[in-house]
């Protein structure tokens, strides 16, 4: 299964007339509200930490006019590993839905593996791996088993390439047989100096060739992002094609952080409050912290900024419950 999912907002000392200056490790994330369209699924996402560390996320839904219980998350921490519970709640009460399994270097995961919960025992459904050089993440691979009784084999990877500490591509496969890999997807990351200006995505088509399909445009005000504007090839025009709905406005508080995120539709808000976080590492997947659009202030591990909104991945999670 591949994830192509299309995190660092830092802690700012305002200076006239400058970019704010970067400061780690002072605020993580407290509280965070997403507004849908038709405000009948609006969430509020609680975190709570013990120890400097995320112990356990709340998420309440709001539907038919009245607020629920939707999720939660319970964290522990063995060493090296971590491991992430999923509840969801139904018929007036929580249920055991899945785990994750982590292994960490740091706040770094090497290694994710992932269980469905049925019937009273776990069911290992895939696994990835992640290889790193120094904080620059280069590789991934997924794993996926064949039948219940097989051992888990690769079936896609990714890689990323870097110039003077810059990503400028990254190529995911897919495996269809023991010698044989289809290149399914590329990017091209252009920069202006170390801000990316644009990301350039190709996609197969019908035919299962690669294609020219996105080009995202970022602009800035000093180092922040305020605007990302999505353009879709249109082959019959022979050029790019701007997609009003897609387009994403950033707002910051007055310390520099995330505070607000509208695609004109839907809208995110974000709250923080002193001490060291690590959500980014169970709410995100590695291979989508090297691109660059904002998202929420979280930890103190230099990592480039994620660019999938943060609710996103809450949505695809609590849509797969229902």
């Amino acid at each position: 299964m591949l994830i192509f999912s299309l995190l660092l907002v830092f802690t700012a000392c305002k200076k006239d007339n400058a970019a704010p200056e970067k400061v780690y490790n002072l605020y993580r994330i407290k509280t965070f509200d997403y507004k849908s369209e038709d405000g009948n699924e609006d969430l509020k996402v609680d975190f709570t930490y013990d120890n400097n560390q995320l112990s356990k996320v709340n998420i309440a839904i709001f539907y038919n006019g009245e607020w629920l219980p939707a999720v939660q998350y319970f964290l522990t921490y063995e060493g090296s590993k971590a491991i992430l519970l999923r509840e969801v709640f139904d018929s007036k009460k929580w249920h055991i839905q899945s785990k994750s399994e982590y292994r960490m270097n740091g706040e770094r995961v090497t290694e994710e593996s992932f269980f469905i919960f049925w019937e009273g025992r776990y069911y290992k459904e895939w696994m990835w791996k992640y290889k790193y050089n120094g904080e620059q993440l280069v590789a991934w691979e997924s794993f996926e088993k064949i039948d219940e009784n097989a051992a888990f084999v690769v079936d896609a990877r990714g890689e990323f390439i870097y110039e003077e500490g810059n990503l400028v591509a990254y190529n995911a496969y897919e495996k269809i047989n023991e010698d044989t890999w289809k290149h399914i997807a590329k990017e091209e990351i252009i920069h202006a100096g170390d801000q990316i200006t644009n990301r350039l995505v190709w996609a197969l088509d019908e035919m299962e060739i690669l294609v020219r399909y996105i080009n995202c445009k970022y602009f800035y005000i000093n180092d922040d992002i305020v605007r990302s504007d999505y353009h879709i090839w249109n082959n019959t025009k022979s050029d790019w094609e701007s997609q009003p709905a897609m387009i994403k406005d950033f707002e910051y508080d007055s310390a520099g952080f995330l505070s607000y995120e509208t695609n004109g539709f839907e809208s995110s808000s974000y709250t923080y409050e002193e001490g060291h976080g690590n959500a980014k590492i169970f709410l995100y997947y590695p291979e989508d912290l090297v691109f660059n659009e904002p998202t929420f202030k979280d930890s103190d591990v230099e990592i480039e900024k994620l660019h999938t909104p943060y609710y996103e991945r809450f949505i695809t999670r609590l849509n797969n419950q229902y």
